[in-house]
């Protein structure tokens, strides 16, 4: 599989010359404005479907950066766990580690929230 284009991603409501205000085609650029042209349609999608799409291919990197660390976090505190065994109070600092990481994902996915 090729790898997707490069992030950011921007959305632009361009009109189709200047004495046609009215008319417009929506773009979504990588690399700003006028960079490579990833997606553009008439007047088709909603203002508010291109800002959402947008923002979820510029989160994605941060979403699973968070999401992986949050996985190897509770992966690692589980390991140590013996079976029945309570992560209070020995595993209190672990805890806090795995509640550290959790805010990080958290962050991740209001970042990416509509």
């Amino acid at each position: 599989m090729s790898a997707h284009t490069p992030t950011p991603w921007e959305f632009v409501e361009e009109p189709y010359d200047a004495s046609e205000a009215d008319l417009f085609c929506r773009s979504i650029y990588s690399g700003g404005y006028k960079g490579l042209l990833v997606a553009r349609a008439d007047q088709d999608f909603s203002k508010a479907d291109a800002a959402f799409i947008v923002k979820a291919v510029n989160a994605h990197g941060d979403m699973l950066a968070a999401l992986q660390t949050l996985v190897a976090s509770a992966e690692s505190v589980l390991a140590e766990l013996k079976p029945g065994q309570s992560l209070a109070p020995a595993g209190a600092t672990k805890t806090n580690i795995l509640a550290s990481d959790v805010n990080a994902a958290k962050r991740a996915i209001a970042g990416a929230a509509p």
